[in-house]
């Protein structure tokens, strides 16, 4: 009967350099032919990325990482996502500038516990937490709300 779930000596043969997979490590990387398991390391490793302030319109492109940071600047900024991988989460620090009361507008692909979606915390220099994961379609959203920046 098959094992539910990989054993660790079913795991290590994944990448025996039998199969060709991988071919070494150095200085804590790993090598592979085409670098897939290094690129994914890296990814989730990735710094926080920091987009700056909003304006009226923000795309938040998480092709370049997991986590990301944006100042709100403008009364209302509509946000759109690029680059997601199905199956990854993803996160948005969100902070109100000095002036606070801005608000968001969503993209229609997420999807918000009860199918509303949070009304930020306004003061000055407040931020908010969005989490989403990614379905391959459809961000599913939880958030974390008023934390103190400043």
């Amino acid at each position: 009967m098959p094992t539910p779930y990989p054993t660790p000596e079913t795991a290590f043969n994944r990448f025996t350099p039998n199969d060709g997979n991988l071919l070494g490590s150095e200085f804590g990387r790993l090598y592979t032919n085409d670098n897939t398991l290094q690129n994914e390391i890296d990814e989730i490793n990735a710094p926080e990325f920091d987009n700056g302030n909003s304006g009226a319109s923000k795309t938040i492109n998480f092709g370049v990482g997991y986590a990301h940071r944006l100042i709100l600047d403008s009364a209302n900024c509509v946000l759109s996502f690029s680059g997601p991988k199905s199956g990854k989460v993803y996160s948005i620090f969100l902070i109100q500038d000095t002036t606070g009361g801005r608000t968001v507008t969503w993209p229609s692909s997420v999807v918000w516990p009860g199918g509303v979606a949070p009304i930020l915390s306004s003061g000055p220099n407040k931020a908010d937490l969005m989490i989403f994961y990614y379905s391959g379609s459809k961000y599913y959203g939880s958030y974390s709300q008023n934390y103190a920046t400043a």
